[in-house]
């Protein structure tokens, strides 16, 4: 008997080992608790969304929330200390995006915090074109967290994460980097590079400052970075229609939350770069929903998309872009363009 658990010893002793590695090393940082998820390592792309939900969760008992930002990382143009002249300062407001969102996305966490019992003031709800057609992704990075999901998916999100793990690109560029600390050109597919971002712990909030002081160093837009914004305009197009009965029912439930709130909200759609405007029928069904007066449409040819510098690719407007956007919708009615 001990001779075959010794042999079952010696033929499990790789799995055990890798599995080991990945549990104590912890990289997409699902296993553990942190204080700050992005106080190092920067370099491994974690799933935004999970990070939101479990700095909200480990940090709503001291804080309190009680304003919030919804988006995709769009959203992340909007700064809490700039959105807060418009709201108050007295407000407690988290940053609860997620890389690549989606309306399912906003729904579940604006349930997540209703059930937390939290008061919910003000909402800003940042959507675009492309993101109300997102369904349900399935690689680690995009997937719902379980918290979000009342564990539903726990083990297919931590596998998908452990399966990531074990992708022989990510363990060549994830371990070189590791023991040698020096960033290879090849490991750009599976990590970050050294650029990082200003994060806050307290509202979650992400600040590019390092790309924004490349800009004011005139080293950002190189001419292989100009390149990217080539052929990406299609003004005088229209996107086809996403929201269908699904995601229309999850908007309703997520402003059903709102009235029992008492919420001041407002939608906007982002002024993507590409100058496609949004579906008729998708801003009508946001008209509907939230109501006309609290939508905002960005979409199409516009100021700010017609200067490829106040983008920092053809999806990601810069702050000043926001900050501008949040002085129209919280301006007077007949401000609104």
């Amino acid at each position: 008997m001990k001779r075959y658990l010794l042999k079952l010893l010696l033929f499990l002793s790789p799995i055990l080992l890798i599995v080991g590695t990945y549990i104590v090393l912890d990289p997409f940082k699902v296993i553990w608790h942190y204080d700050n998820y992005y106080a190092s390592s920067q370099e491994i792309e974690l799933n935004r969304g999970a990070v939101s939900t479990k700095v909200f969760d480990n940090q709503n008992d001291t804080y309190h929330y009680d304003s919030f930002i919804f988006g995709n990382s769009a959203s992340l143009a909007f700064y809490v200390k700039e959105w807060q002249k418009h709201i108050g300062n007295d407000t407690r407001c988290f940053h609860f995006d997620a890389m690549s969102g989606s309306v399912e996305g906003i729904y579940i966490k604006v349930r997540h915090i209703d059930e937390k019992g939290n008061q919910i003031k003000n909402a800003l709800i940042v959507v675009d074109h492309i993101m109300l057609g997102r369904g349900g992704y399935q690689s680690h990075l995009y997937m719902q967290p379980p918290a979000l999901t009342h564990n539903q998916n726990f083990w297919k999100f931590h596998w998908s994460h452990f399966l990531s793990f074990l992708n022989p690109k990510f363990l060549r560029a994830f371990f070189g980097y590791k023991l040698t600390g020096n960033f290879k050109p090849d490991m750009v597919e599976v990590l970050n590079g050294k650029h990082k971002m200003d994060y806050n712990s307290i509202t979650n909030e992400m600040k590019e400052s390092y790309w924004e002081q490349l800009i004011a160093n005139d080293e950002f837009y190189t001419p292989e970075r100009c390149a990217k914004f080539d052929g990406k305009q299609h003004p005088g197009t229209t996107d086809v229609a996403h929201i269908d009965k699904e995601k229309r029912q999850m908007m309703k439930e997520i402003a059903d939350i709102f009235k029992r709130h008492h919420t001041r909200v407002k939608v906007v759609v982002s002024p993507f770069y590409d100058q496609v405007l949004i579906n008729p029928a998708d801003l009508q069904c946001l008209h509907d929903i939230f109501g006309k007066e609290n939508v905002y449409d960005f979409t199409g040819p516009n100021k700010w998309n017609s200067d490829y510098h106040n983008y920092y690719d053809a999806v990601h407007y810069r702050p000043q872009v926001a900050t501008e956007i949040l002085n129209i919708i919280y301006s007077e009615p007949s401000e609104k363009p």
